[in-house]
């Protein structure tokens, strides 16, 4: 970014809105929480106990896909500390309602994710050398290769695998407590 630019933008930030934007609020993490379980548990059973459609199917992975990615997102908010200003107790709570059911305890992606924040898109930025093993990864694509790489997640080929990437990449972060 243009160190210019930067000085100016940070120049004519109101301090106070930009405050406003740190503030913790616990309610509305709660209410994503719930809703997104919601969505993941009786959406699936309203629909495969009232239509045996087969096209549903695929909707349905993509609308539970779609959730579970934002439950991740409350995980990420969590791991910069933006759910309760408790620490331990925001840990706790994130991790019951949300960070095991993903398999992905928010201290162990607290600590990959802050080394990606300190040595951003370098060798020592954890998840930039993660994705520099991938050619999904590789741009620009040709529009055939785009297409084959959206698909292969889509139908869980590349998914699962790449799931197992990381599954074995927090599993080796070791966290104090």
């Amino acid at each position: 970014m243009n160190t210019i630019f930067t000085k100016e933008l940070i120049a004519n930030i109101d301090t106070e809105k930009f405050k406003a934007l740190f503030k913790t609020k616990p309610h509305l993490f709660l209410l994503a929480t719930v809703y997104n379980w919601l969505i993941i548990i009786v959406i699936p059973l309203y629909f495969s106990s009232s239509y045996a459609i087969w096209w549903l199917y695929p909707l349905g992975v993509f609308i539970i896909g779609a959730r579970i990615h934002a439950l991740a997102i409350l995980v990420h908010d969590a791991a910069h500390f933006r759910f309760l200003k408790n620490r331990k107790w925001s840990d706790i709570v994130t991790n019951c309602l949300i960070s095991y059911h993903i398999y992905l305890p928010v201290e162990k992606y607290r600590h990959t994710h802050l080394e990606h924040h300190q040595h951003l898109n370098t060798d020592e930025d954890p998840d930039w050398v993660l994705k520099m093993d991938f050619e999904d990864y590789e741009f620009p694509k040709t529009k055939v290769a785009f297409l084959q790489t959206v698909l292969s997640y889509l139908f869980l080929y590349k998914g699962i695998s790449v799931a197992l990437i990381v599954m074995k990449r927090f599993s080796k972060v070791k966290t104090s407590g």
